[in-house]
């Protein structure tokens, strides 16, 4: 069988400031000339029925060699919860930022689930003030999965950002946080002609997370799926990933960042797989479910022999 390669990179949720040098005539022909080289995905899209034998084969391709730190993976999965005695409150030292930049992001409303369902009652809610700052006095739980949601209005809105399955390390007292917010400017940005020109449809979001290793660092030449629960892979979702935190067009695995993405993703349940090739086939990594809400970004990482989407600290194992 000949397998089909993931959908091309669009964009890079990390993508970083943008020089005003970027947007000079010789840029944009540059720009123009990459996108002219760009291959071309002309293969009809892959419609698969069920989860049956090897059907994520046809969203997979051959990559270079992959990278990173598997010492804690013997193939097995083992979703090992963190350790009840380091499960405690500590105290929340947070800044609401911007997802692109990591400035300081002003008036963000903020909802914290300390059961990591974020469809129920917050535990926690406040808004940064304009400095992005979040008011003192708040504990919050260690060494457990927690959700949280950051929304904004105004002249600059938000999307509406969801953060699953994160697990706040107990050896930080204070905990010093970056609650993240992804601007409606940014997204506009990075489907706008002078990138790809990708539409992002209405009802549809995004999803954006980082292949991880057992030294909880990025794992290279990752392949990403985005399923249902039947493994249906809509063919209107875009996949990719970045290089140096940068759209990467020619990528079809994670890089040296670690860093994938999915667009148009339809509102709803998913699952974010994770693979590697070896010899001629290939191996599952890991996985992690993911809500996608309507016109919204959801953050989620996926590390290495776990299928829960959570990211043990040491100081929780």
């Amino acid at each position: 069988m000949t397998v089909r390669p993931l959908s091309p990179t669009i964009v890079s949720p990390w993508l970083r400031a943008t020089p005003p040098t970027l947007y000079s005539g010789t840029a944009l022909a540059l720009l123009a000339l990459a996108l002219s080289a760009c291959p071309a995905d002309d293969d009809p899209p892959v419609n698969n029925d069920g989860c049956d034998g090897a059907w994520y084969v046809d969203f997979l391709g051959d990559t270079e060699p992959f990278a990173g730190d598997l010492g804690c993976f013997d193939g097995s999965i083992a979703n090992t919860p963190p350790a009840a005695e380091h499960q405690v409150n500590v105290g929340l030292d947070g800044t609401c930022v911007d997802h692109q930049s990591s400035d300081g992001a002003p008036d963000i409303d903020v909802e914290v689930y300390f059961n990591n369902d974020h469809t129920g009652t917050p535990d926690l809610t406040f808004g940064c003030d304009g400095a992005g700052m979040a008011p003192a006095g708040n504990d919050v739980p260690a060494c457990q999965p927690i959700s949280y949601t950051t929304t904004r209005d105004g002249n600059d809105p938000a999307r509406p950002t969801l953060v699953q399955h994160k697990v706040w390390d107990v050896a930080d007292d204070p905990l010093q946080y970056d609650f993240r917010s992804v601007a409606v400017s940014t997204t506009n940005l990075i489907t706008s002609p002078l990138f790809y020109g990708v539409e992002i449809e209405e009802g549809k979001g995004m999803l954006f997370g980082k292949a991880i290793g057992c030294n909880f660092e990025a794992l290279v030449n990752a392949q990403i799926v985005i399923r249902d629960d039947e493994c249906r892979v809509d063919p209107d979702m875009l996949v990719g990933y970045t290089t140096n935190e940068l759209p990467d067009v020619f990528a079809r695995a994670t890089t040296e960042d670690g860093f994938y993405f999915g667009i148009n993703v339809p509102a709803g349940s998913w699952t974010v797989e994770m693979y590697r090739q070896i010899d001629d086939g290939f191996e599952f990594l890991g996985s992690t479910p993911a809500t996608v809400e309507p016109d919204g970004v959801t953050l989620v990482d996926v590390f290495i022999g776990r299928t829960d989407g959570q990211v043990i600290p040491e100081a929780c194992q």
